[in-house]
């Protein structure tokens, strides 16, 4: 509860700092990019594999030098098509990221500012893991992503 009670109150700023902070991460990964430009350069490629067919064609002779081209174009398409992929889920994580902070914030709202009894429902939506460390030390990991680390106070 403690540890709850840390993130509920936020006095520091840690979840508005750790959004932030995360959230900014993402999008540098993810907007490097836009998945329009992915489209651009397969469409530029598969321009540039037609006409290499066609130039071959009219040449009747399937030479060593339009393999390899060939091959090499495909490659790059292919490594193109996997780089969209990648983009694709990184984008899809930032959304999930963004409604776990969403759920956070909903559920902390609801909570008053110092929660001093144990509430096992509001443990359940907000806290994921606890793993008890070395020296009466607990990591408590909120669904969030956000860990907090909290010593065992003794009575």
């Amino acid at each position: 509860m403690t540890a709850i009670n840390k993130v509920v109150d936020d006095t520091d700023g840690f979840i508005s700092t750790f959004r932030e902070n995360v959230i900014q991460v993402m999008n540098n990964h993810t907007s490097k990019i836009a998945t329009t430009e992915y489209d651009e350069q397969i469409s530029h490629l598969q321009n540039k594999m037609l006409k290499l067919i066609e130039d071959n064609a009219k040449n009747g002779i399937v030479s060593e030098d339009f393999d390899n081209s060939y091959k090499l174009i495909a490659q790059q398409i292919a490594e193109i098509r996997t780089n969209r992929q990648h983009h694709t889920k990184a984008q899809e994580q930032l959304k999930h990221c963004n409604k776990g902070f969403t759920q956070l914030d909903n559920a902390i709202a609801t909570v008053s500012p110092q929660v001093r009894e144990f509430d096992q429902d509001l443990v359940k939506r907000l806290i994921q893991s606890v793993k008890v460390g070395q020296n009466s030390k607990l990591e408590i990991q909120f669904h969030s992503g956000i860990v907090v680390e909290q010593m065992v106070e003794g009575d």
